[in-house]
């Protein structure tokens, strides 16, 4: 399994995500690449890892990636709650790529940072989560 599975998790969350008109009413965007002079709040996907193990019959990688939310708002109450939104709407994740089988999600961890830049001054919400996705079983 190589880490364009990575790529086509990516694919479905996004896809997943922007389903949700509740979430999207709440976000200017949901990006990969942020684009010049986005207003916020936003969302953006941040580091994925695969870690990938060799079961009997077939492979299997351990996905883990982030969900990072912005905020420019005064105080850390508007990226919480974008935080709880979208944890609300990633407990109905279930990927659908090809080949692959996944088990069930699972919730790491959340954190939310300060960023003080000489322009301003932002709050990043960060979520957690792993899933892991296995090669479907040849036929021998």
């Amino acid at each position: 399994m190589t880490a364009l599975v990575c790529h086509k998790v990516q694919e479905a969350l996004y896809a997943h995500l922007t389903n949700d008109s509740t979430l999207m009413a709440l976000l200017a965007g949901i990006y990969d690449e942020v684009p010049t002079g986005s207003a916020l709040p936003y969302l953006t996907f941040g580091e994925t890892r695969a870690d990938g193990m060799a079961l009997k019959d077939r492979d299997c990688s351990q996905i883990s990636f982030d969900i990072m939310l912005w905020s420019e708002d005064h105080g850390q109450m508007e990226v919480k709650e974008l935080m709880a939104e979208v944890e609300r709407v990633m407990k109905s994740f279930t990927p659908d790529v090809l080949d692959i089988s996944f088990g069930t999600l699972t919730f790491v961890g959340a954190n939310i940072v300060r960023q003080i830049t000489p322009e301003r001054m932002l709050y990043r919400g960060r979520l957690s989560y792993r899933i892991k996705a296995y090669e479907d079983a040849v036929a021998l």
